[in-house]
């Protein structure tokens, strides 16, 4: 792994513990990891915490690269407690064996299945990956199978009955209800909602093409169904603001927040709002918070600081602009290209020009000036 890729992930893990120490019993919701992360990095970078280093790596983030943290984030330390729970049943369950020699080599394999997906866990994000996510709990539930077949707890210990029993009847029924869930969701979107992305991918296609008129008619239509997924609010609000239809796209950027903390939601937002500043004082301060936002969540990104000098040359607060686009020239890009060096241009031109307007004009003093 690279410096810059390991320094990364701990700017992650940092904020991610912040995270979970603002949520710590329930977290923030089940999925609720790409919707807050990017606001906690901004403001851990508002409070002066962050290095230049880590302003430099700081980008837009949806995975934890952790899963043991990411899931203490969404689900708090109760729902941390309540998967160590199961883990540790199917321990107990395996220490009852009264003879080594009794466990099969099928289990020693899923077990270390199970050991190798969980240390991977620890350095990516394989619940995000449909493929990867399905082997936790088939291998859980196929060692729990497996070890179901093998009469070997000890009967010379008090309540042994009992307890293996209760072990037995727990993990079949937990296993169960995973394997069950896995599959009744899968079986539901296939038949809803595979046909429903077809419309949803065309959308996304005629936006790409400009095509915003029959774009924006198949979001609203699909709205119903996806009304809660962040990418397609982000998507619907980004076509309805390039057909200049502001309002709507509002509506459907504003909703996108509670699902997505992507900073080109911040950005849109913070544009088109930008256009109503001297008629809305709410959307004046709105624009504001959302820009300076998208700047703290990717410090050393343009696009987000040009528009923030851009906002704040509109509603003619100089010396605001003239800061930003100071401090916008004062960054290296990551990647120079024709559209960074046309920014730095047109800031130097804005500093330029702030300068020249606020400078003193001193006319020259005539020989019969000084005489009189």
């Amino acid at each position: 792994m690279k410096k810059d890729s390991a320094d990364g992930r701990l700017l992650i893990y940092k904020v991610t513990v912040d995270m979970i120490a603002e949520a710590p019993v329930l977290g923030w919701g089940w999925d609720g990891f790409p919707g807050m992360y990017n606001n906690f990095q901004a403001v851990y970078f508002e409070n002066g915490r962050g290095t230049e280093q880590e302003k430099y790596l700081a980008d837009n983030v949806t995975y934890g690269f952790n899963e043991l943290l990411e899931f203490t984030a969404e689900m708090g330390i109760l729902g941390l407690l309540l998967a160590a729970g199961l883990v540790l049943l199917l321990i107990l369950k395996w220490r009852h064996r009264t003879d080594v020699q009794k466990i099969r080599p099928v289990n020693y394999l899923g077990l270390g299945v199970g050991v190798a997906w969980l240390v991977f866990a620890l350095f990516s994000y394989p619940m995000s990956i449909p493929a990867l996510a399905i082997i936790l709990p088939v291998t859980l539930a196929g060692i729990n199978a497996a070890l179901n077949k093998e009469n070997g707890l000890k009967e010379s210990v008090p309540g042994s009955k009992s307890a293996k029993a209760f072990i037995s009847m727990s993990l079949n029924i937990l296993s169960g209800l995973i394997l069950l869930g896995f599959s009744a969701y899968g079986f539901y979107w296939v038949n809803h909602y595979r046909p429903l992305t077809k419309d949803w991918m065309s959308a996304n296609a005629n936006h790409e093409l400009q095509r915003y008129e029959i774009a924006n008619s198949l979001y609203t239509k699909l709205y119903p169904e996806f009304r809660n997924e962040g990418l397609f609010l982000q998507y619907a609000g980004k076509s309805h603001s390039l057909a200049r239809k502001f309002y709507t796209s509002g509506q459907f950027l504003e909703r996108a927040l509670f699902f997505s903390a992507d900073p080109t939601i911040f950005t849109t937002l913070g544009k088109d709002y930008t256009l109503y500043s001297k008629v809305d004082a709410q959307k004046k301060e709105r624009a504001e918070f959302l820009l300076t936002r998208a700047k703290n969540i990717s410090p050393y990104r343009y696009y987000p600081r040009y528009l923030l000098v851009k906002y704040y040359e509109r509603i003619g607060a100089e010396q605001e602009t003239l800061n930003e686009a100071q401090a916008l020239l004062a960054i290296t890009p990551k990647v120079s290209s024709p559209a960074t060096t046309e920014i730095r241009q047109e800031m130097q031109q804005i500093i330029d020009q702030e300068i020249f307007n606020n400078q003193e004009i001193i006319f020259p003093v005539s020989s019969s000036d000084e005489m009189e």
